[in-house]
């Protein structure tokens, strides 16, 4: 059974606005290493729910890892583009979540 924790791993500027609205888990990454530790280190944790990641980010991870995100359907994880306009964003983030966010 999935649990009901939600985490975030990108780079500071994608993880501001998530921080901000409450977000505890929260892992500001710099490069590829680091981001493929953290989103394992979640992946890992029987607690979480749905990771949110830096689409960009997730494109660069090794062949292992990818490996491990196609064959696990728990916890869910949602590729965000940072570059995403903050409508179109706020609508992907419902969308996961289930419940808007509001400003």
């Amino acid at each position: 059974m999935a649990g009901n924790k939600i985490a975030v791993v990108g780079s500071f500027e994608f993880c501001l606005g998530f921080k901000l609205i409450g977000i505890e888990d929260i892992a500001v990454v710099k490069e590829k290493k680091e981001f493929e530790e953290a989103l394992i280190k979640y992946m890992e944790d029987k607690d979480m729910g749905i990771i949110m990641v830096e689409k960009e980010m997730l494109e660069q991870i090794s062949w292992r890892a990818k490996r491990m995100l196609k064959e696990r359907s728990f916890p869910v994880v949602l590729a965000l583009s940072s570059e995403e306009k903050g409508e179109e964003l706020s609508g992907l983030i419902k969308r996961a979540l289930g419940f808007e966010l509001k400003k």
